[in-house]
């Protein structure tokens, strides 16, 4: 039946709002085109499943920015950009993701988000034809994807006993961003988590490069991917999660969705991409050499380092990150190997911009924290009075730390602290004969420490009970 589509040739904002209206209803979803918001708010399609709301915009030219706020104002599950050869990507607004692809990609997409791996009973075309009467709508041409391509060139070359070793080197590279190997003077591999047949049949297919840091003896050379390998690899991490969805949800049950959230987000390594990754620092004794000082002590020196720039914009990341580091420590080496033994996560040796070595790390990729960000998001609005509780101790601990009155405050602005609430927790210390009050004065400390270990033991004593509340189920 050589039905041909107007939607291949002639994408424009009609025709594609049509074929995501039709695709929708093929998933088993209730769908309006042009659905009435609010007086202002139009969104292209809306569809709803079993509670599940999603929100679509087409793009084609115009405000791309003024679609991503308007998708925002509205509370869906899943909410979508998409256009025509638009750059894929995702944006997001406050705690809402919002999803850009490219018409032809749409289905993939949702289907991942969907975490639909099954094939449908009937072809969505077949569908359209038969169903509902409709002939000039195909799904996009598919092309064959990356892996598959890879998995064939494989075969046809009679390297089908590599293929399984190839396909998790990948994996462990993509997830690791990069493997230390050692050369011997004949450029055999020496030591590393490589096999040489391996990296050379990966290196002939253009998938891995090779780069070097340090000098002399802290010389280290390391393997990362190429961008054709990181394809493959994605595709291979995304089998493993619709493979493994159950474990990954039974290790989220195991740990409590509270627990699970907090080491995700307090694992996360960029804001630019959510990639997980969780220093085994604590295993480095002479960290804490200085043991009875504020700055350098076991628990208050994770205080101090838990709110840096980059995690200024959003109190979730810090107390997240502060929690993971301490109580919840030896729960995030659990989970995170708990992930690794089915191939979701890795630990690897992270070395600095000189070669040298710091500490064993575990590393995820994006694909697998999307994934657990999506399952665990909802447990976000409970951590709100621990944050609370969290940011006044941080603020203590800045402002009684250090001699300046820069750190107090911008811990003060970012939490949005009412100032009642840091004067009243002074006002008590004061009292105990621990500190002075409050001094609003621009120039001078917040307040002056009259006895720093009673401090330091008060500061400890309310981590302590913020603990035990995190813990409870």
């Amino acid at each position: 039946m050589a039905h041909h589509s107007r939607i291949c040739n002639d994408p424009d904002h009609s025709l594609i709002q049509d074929y995501i209206y039709d695709l929708l209803k093929f998933y088993g979803f209730t769908t309006k085109k042009e659905d009435l918001m609010s007086p202002e708010d139009r969104i292209d399609v809306t569809a709803v499943r079993e509670g599940l709301r999603i929100g679509i915009e087409v793009y084609i030219k115009g405000d791309l920015d003024r679609d991503i706020q308007k998708l925002s104002k509205y509370p869906f599950d899943l909410a979508f950009i998409v256009g025509k050869d638009i750059k894929e990507g995702i944006i997001e607004v406050g705690d809402r993701r919002i999803y850009i692809t490219d018409y032809r990609l749409f289905e993939n997409r949702l289907r991942e988000a969907l975490n639909e791996n099954k094939p449908r009973f009937i072809p969505f075309y077949e569908w359209c034809v038969n169903i509902i009467g409709k002939s000039q709508i195909r799904p996009p041409i598919i092309v064959e994807d990356a892996l598959t391509k890879f998995k064939r060139s494989l075969t046809n070359a009679g390297l089908d006993n590599f293929l399984e070793d190839c396909l998790n080197t990948l994996a462990l590279i993509y997830m690791a961003e990069e493997c230390c190997i050692m050369y011997d003077s004949r450029r055999h591999i020496k030591t590393g988590v490589i096999d040489e047949q391996i990296l050379s049949i990966l290196r002939s297919y253009n998938l891995v490069w090779d780069h070097a840091r340090g000098s002399s003896e802290m010389r280290k050379y390391f393997i990362s991917l190429t961008e054709d390998g990181k394809k493959i690899a994605r595709q291979i991490i995304s089998e493993r999660i619709s493979r493994y969805s159950n474990e990954v949800d039974r290790i989220i049950s195991r740990f409590g969705k509270k627990v699970a959230y907090i080491i995700t987000v307090g694992s996360i390594e960029s804001i630019d991409e959510y990639k997980l990754k969780f220093d085994l620092r604590k295993e480095e004794k002479s960290t804490y050499s200085k043991s009875d000082d504020l700055i350098f002590h076991p628990i208050l020196g994770t205080l101090n380092n838990s709110f840096c720039s980059w995690h200024s914009w959003s109190p979730v990341f810090s107390f997240c990150q502060f929690m993971t580091y301490t109580a919840l420590y030896e729960y995030a080496k659990k989970f995170f190997e708990e992930l690794r033994l089915i191939g979701l996560a890795v630990r690897i040796p992270s070395y600095g911009s000189y070669g040298q070595y710091h500490w064993d790390s575990y590393k995820s990729p994006k694909e697998v924290a999307d994934y657990l960000l999506n399952k665990l998001m909802d447990v976000k609005n409970e951590l709100k009075p621990l944050i609370e509780e969290y940011a006044i101790i941080l603020a203590l601990y800045k402002g009684g730390t250090y001699t300046t009155r820069r750190y107090f405050d911008e811990v003060v602005k970012a939490f949005s602290i009412p100032m009642e609430s840091i004067k009243a927790e002074l006002e008590y210390l004061h009292r105990a004969g621990i500190t002075s009050r409050y001094i609003p004065d621009e120039k001078a400390t917040p307040f002056i420490v009259l006895n720093r270990e009673a401090f330091k033991e008060y500061l400890l004593a309310k981590i302590n009970e913020l603990t035990n509340k995190v813990l409870q189920s």
